[in-house]
């Protein structure tokens, strides 16, 4: 199960499908995410505060559909390493 987005990664998601990056920019996900983050701080109170809304609906969304749901991160295995 899968966690709620939160107001950035919804505002994340709308920039990529709705192609609003600027025309010549690169496109790897390094200068994406910086060219979003940038597009994320210029944004006013308002604009912000309409993201925030939207990841307050997903949540409850998420807590109606799982209502048992408790997020318990999982450490990834790693290898030992030989010397």
């Amino acid at each position: 199960i899968l966690r709620p987005l939160k107001c950035y990664f919804i505002f994340h998601k709308d920039v990529v499908d709705k192609n609003l990056i600027p025309k010549g920019a690169e496109h790897d996900s390094r200068h994406l995410s910086r060219i979003i983050g940038q597009l994320w701080k210029n944004l006013s109170e308002d604009e912000k505060a309409y993201y925030c809304c939207r990841a307050l609906e997903k949540r409850k969304r998420h807590e109606e559909l799982y209502p048992d749901y408790v997020y318990q991160p999982q450490r990834r295995a790693t290898e030992i390493k030989k010397r």
